[in-house]
């Protein structure tokens, strides 16, 4: 990765660099970015979506349900407000 990266005059931040093993959550990888151990992670979200190692979408469900969740009370205290309004 070290070559890769000079090669093409790409900077990676190893400390925001995470790596994770897809299957088999028993599995512990060594990775370094330029002498730099990189972390091994369980869940991380990418582009977005919460991913895991067993690619179970339990994590984005709890997340886009607490974004609704939050929304619908903005809209709630917007209408309570307004006596009247309605949706």
């Amino acid at each position: 990765m070290d070559q890769w990266s000079k090669k093409w005059d790409m900077t990676l931040n190893a400390g925001k660099t995470k790596v994770m093993l897809f299957g088999n959550p028993h599995v512990k990888l060594s990775v370094s970015l330029m002498g730099t151990p990189i972390e091994q992670v369980s869940t991380i979200k990418y582009l977005g979506v919460w991913l895991d190692e067993q690619l179970n979408f339990d994590d984005q469900t709890e997340y886009a349900a607490s974004k609704a969740t939050r929304a619908f009370a903005k809209i709630d205290r917007l209408i309570n407000k307004r006596k009247g309004l309605g949706p």
